[in-house]
């Protein structure tokens, strides 16, 4: 029910411990926490970026510190695992502005970021820690902020920026702010709770109207559709091997389609991510309780099953339409071994002329090497 109202207060999450640094491996081995972070390494891999410009198409960015503006398109390409798999990062911004303020976020190298808020006095928190970037930036850190955030601002801010607690703000801080004003005083940043929801992926009419699937499990992913995981931070499409052709587009359409009509009123700006039946990363498998890498490796969709009974269905009645061109069935049958008696010793309605119809089917094609109605046409 939460999932579907607007405002309902996230849980707080445990902290997320990580280690310095750490290859894609220690991420395929906790699938799990990689579906927490959304990290499939330390972020060491090689990276390459490019800007998107009207005139001049992609540039690439030679100095590419991390910092990208609103309002422009970048392009990034990162390669991960031993350049066994690439993914491609798509980055909207444009122009770097002179002066801006940016709120921080996480308390670990691989969580943290920094997001911009509108430059006035009232986009200040007492429970977070800003960066103001200007000529003279500066780091402002709220009365209730966290050691580990006023850590994580000194990773993102210019190295001369001075740190600043509430309350001792200076005029020419809030000058550049536009003057002293008012703000959050309440607020406690806390982690949104990590819930998940399954969808067949259908759209009608510019409306989602795929079924959610309750209680789902890995097996709940059947290769003849497209499946809609929704695990909050990210917006996962799963394409099945064995369903209907769609291009990458459709696909992100659907997904936006369910993200932009949801009755929360979801941030627009979720990640959507598509991947492929047998592709999948560790940052979705860790989003299923005991994934099993072979449940699907034999697996037949429904039209070879369909082909395999019909198949079936014709060789018995082949068998059953030349057992029928006899009347061997009619027969009681008894072992070989009493059928070799002389006649006064055969059992009683056994038919001397044709002592080989009281044998059992089996006994007959073992010792005929035919079925009983080509025997019935051979020459008498």
């Amino acid at each position: 029910m939460k999932a579907l109202l607007r405002g309902w207060e996230p849980s707080k999450m445990r902290p997320l411990t990580l280690p310095v640094s750490f290859e894609p491996d220690y991420m395929n081995e906790r699938p799990r926490m990689a579906a927490e972070c959304q990290l499939v390494d330390d972020g060491s891999g090689e990276r390459t970026l490019w800007r998107v410009e009207l005139k001049e198409g992609m540039v690439q960015v030679e100095d590419d510190k991390g910092i990208y503006y609103a309002e422009t398109c970048y392009v990034m390409l990162y390669k991960y695992g031993q350049g066994r798999r690439c993914r491609n990062i798509v980055r909207r911004t444009f122009f770097s502005p002179k002066k801006y303020l940016v709120r921080v976020f996480g308390s670990t190298p691989y969580t943290s970021k920094a997001v911009e808020r509108p430059l006035r006095a009232s986009s200040l928190d007492s429970s977070a820690v800003f960066i103001l970037f200007s000529s003279s930036p500066i780091v402002w850190c709220g009365g209730k902020s966290t050691g580990d955030a006023r850590q994580t601002s000194r990773r993102l801010a210019p190295r001369n920026a001075p740190l600043i607690t509430e309350g001792k703000e200076s005029d020419d801080f809030w000058a550049e702010l536009g003057g002293v004003g008012a703000y959050s005083t309440e607020t406690e940043e806390v982690g949104e709770e990590l819930d998940k929801h399954l969808f067949q992926c259908r759209t009608e009419n510019g409306l989602f109207v795929g079924e959610q699937i309750l209680g789902f499990r890995q097996n709940s992913l059947i290769p003849e559709a497209v499946w809609l995981l929704d695990a909050g931070s990210v917006i996962w499409i799963w394409i099945g091997k064995f369903s209907s052709p769609r291009t990458l587009q459709e696909c992100v359409e659907d997904a936006t389609v369910y993200l932009y009509t949801h009755p929360a009123g979801r941030n627009r700006n979720t990640t959507i991510s598509v991947i492929k039946q047998g592709l999948e990363p560790a940052t979705f498998i860790g989003l299923f309780d005991n994934w099993n890498h072979n449940l699907l490796r034999d697996y037949k969709p429904f039209e070879i099953f369909c082909t395999l009974l019909e198949d079936r269905d014709q060789s018995t009645r082949m068998q059953t339409t030349s057992k029928a061109t006899t009347d061997f069935d009619n027969y009681i049958k008894y072992p070989p071994s009493m059928l070799k008696n002389e006649p006064d010793n055969l059992p009683a309605g056994v038919d001397v002329r044709r002592k080989e119809m009281h044998l059992t089917y089996d006994n007959f094609i073992a010792i005929f090497k035919m079925e009983p109605a080509e025997f019935e046409k051979l020459p008498t």
